[in-house]
This record gives structure tokens, sequence and C-alpha cells, in this order.
């Protein structure tokens, strides 16, 4: 590759969004930055942007495509999140395991799991939390795969030879039962995100020790703990605002 660069714009519950910089071509992976801010990343050369990954509806995740599409960018999400957002016949509708290109990304979206549980395993669609279609990707290019994995509590998509992981690491077990929350909040958390212990055994199992990058994102402000996660997961490196790969 001439270039490659992964850039953390945003991140956590104030607003989420990573530039995937590829041979001059800009890949954006989801919209909850203010605008201004991702166009200093992309020291305002917005020409470069192929197209915008959505990985569902929540505002921290999406709440500016509408100035990307003022932009003539392209939106891509699941029929279900582009029905969660207004004017969805803007957005481009993508399915779960049917590859799509964007530029020189091929991108394969899968099934996330990021909705309360009811007590005989299936989502609680009456739920205000409840997300329609939430997805992860993986994202193919110049002979490399990198999968996008956030808001979600399991990865139940096997993926063979990933070279780069974006993947969530939101909460210690310990330091979220330890907290003052209450006990329908903790189990909500648990439902919908996903844990250092859970993200330790979908890495192993992938042999992501192999991988070049495994970069944890997502993590909470109060339930997360950088030693603990780094002595879990020792390969792996931490996501901060603005850090540039």
């Amino acid at each position: 590759m001439q270039n490659f660069s992964i850039q953390v714009v945003g991140i956590g519950s104030t607003g989420n969004c990573y530039l995937l910089n590829v041979n001059n071509q800009t890949l954006v992976i989801e919209a909850g930055v203010n605008f201004t801010k991702v166009k200093k990343a992309l020291d305002y050369d917005l020409k470069k942007v192929v197209g915008v990954l959505v990985s569902h509806e929540h505002g921290d995740h999406s709440a500016f495509i509408y100035e990307f599409i003022k932009k003539g960018k392209k939106i891509f999400c699941t029929l279900g999140t582009s029905e969660k957002l207004k004017k969805s016949y803007y957005i481009n509708k993508i399915e779960y395991l049917k590859c799509f290109q964007i530029g020189i990304f091929n991108i394969t979206p899968f099934k996330t799991f990021h909705n309360p549980v009811k007590e005989d395993g299936s989502d609680d669609t009456n739920s205000r939390f409840y997300v329609n279609e939430p997805c992860g990707f993986l994202i193919e290019f110049e002979g490399k795969r990198l999968v996008f994995l956030t808001d979600s509590c399991d990865l139940k998509t096997k993926f063979k030879n990933v070279d780069y992981w974006l993947i969530e690491a939101n909460y210690s077990n310990e330091k979220l039962q330890n907290s003052s929350l209450d006990i329908l909040l903790k189990k909500r958390i648990q439902d919908t995100h996903m844990s250092i212990d859970r993200c330790k055994t979908i890495l192993e199992a992938h042999n992501a020790q192999n991988s070049e990058l495994v970069l944890l994102i997502h993590a909470s402000n109060n339930h997360s703990d950088k030693e603990e996660f780094l002595r879990k997961i020792p390969y792996a490196a931490i996501a901060v605002d603005g850090l540039v790969i």
C-alpha cells in the first residue's frame, strides 16, 4: 500500500468516528462526531471520502450523517437502521453478509448484538433501547482484512486471517458489578456492550495475537480499567481521541 492509516476522530458515548485512509481514499466509519472536527481530521479535503459506514442509529454513531449527505457523500447502513433515521431515501441500504464495494474497499456487514434481551434470550423489541438491524463490518482492501465491531455484547460470525481489529472492550465485569448502578441498568449494559473478558475470548478464537493491530474501542468512562484490559490482552492497544496509527 502506498499509504495507510487509521484515525480515531471520536470515541465513546460523546460521539464515534474513525477514518480508514488507504491510498488516498478515505472510508469514514461512524458519523457521531461533530462535522467540524471530522473535517479538521480530514485536513478539510472531503474529496478523498468515498463513503460513510454507520453501524446503527444511536446518535453517538449517526448524528452527523446529514452533514455528509449535504456534501454529496454516500451513507451505508442496514435497512433497519435507515428506517430509524430521517430522510432514509438518501441512504444506501446494505444486508447482512452481502458484500458491496466502495472505492477500493470491499465491505461485508455482519450481525451484532446491541439490544436488551428478554428472559427467553430474544431481543426485547418493546424496549425503548431497541435498535433495528445493527451491524459490524468486515472491510477488505489491498489484500488486508479489517474487522470493525462496536456496541455489541458478542460476535457470532467467524472470520479468517484478520489483519486489523477495531473491537469494543467496553467494561470490566468486576468494575460494573461493584458500581452503584441498579441491577436493571447493569443487565442492559451486559446485554448491549462487550466486556473485556468476552472480547478476549473472541480475539483468542481468531488467533488475533498474530494480527498486525488489535485496537480496543468504545471503553466506558466509568467501568473500564486500562491496566486490566492490557493485562488480559497484552498485544492490544487502547483507542483514544485523536489517535493516528
